[in-house]
């Protein structure tokens, strides 16, 4: 007797991971104040692995939707080639601010710092 495709489906889901509800946080915004555009990834606490959720230009927000839920939120501002900032936060302290992420001041600083000028409005 062969099995069903759909009991072998539930067997590799159970497998790889568990087929457990996976929860999603509906949206989170990204306020971005400084005078560069943001690319924001989001990374693992134990991974190199990075989900690009947006990029942010300089002076805009951004909600960002569905995104998997999780403890610790790890947050990485990049600029071009250079990775100018990472905020951790825990979900609890995200929830109350509301679910806003705004790019940390470091971001600009860094870029500014390493001689990095802000692209023309042209």
């Amino acid at each position: 007797m062969r099995p069903s495709l759909l009991a072998l489906s539930v067997l590799a889901c159970a497998f790889l991971n568990g087929c457990g509800e996976r929860a999603f946080v509906e949206h989170v915004t990204i306020r971005n104040e400084s005078a560069f555009p943001a690319r924001v990834e989001l990374r693992e606490e134990n991974d190199s692995s990075r989900l690009t959720l947006a990029t942010i230009g300089a002076g805009d927000d951004r909600a960002v939707e569905q995104i998997i839920d999780r403890d610790v939120w790890i947050f990485v501002f990049s600029y071009g080639r250079t990775e100018a900032a990472e905020l951790r936060i825990q979900r609890a302290d995200l929830e109350g601010q509301e679910w806003i992420v705004e790019v940390p001041e470091e971001f600009e600083s860094t870029l500014r710092d390493a001689g990095v000028e802000p692209p023309s409005g042209d």
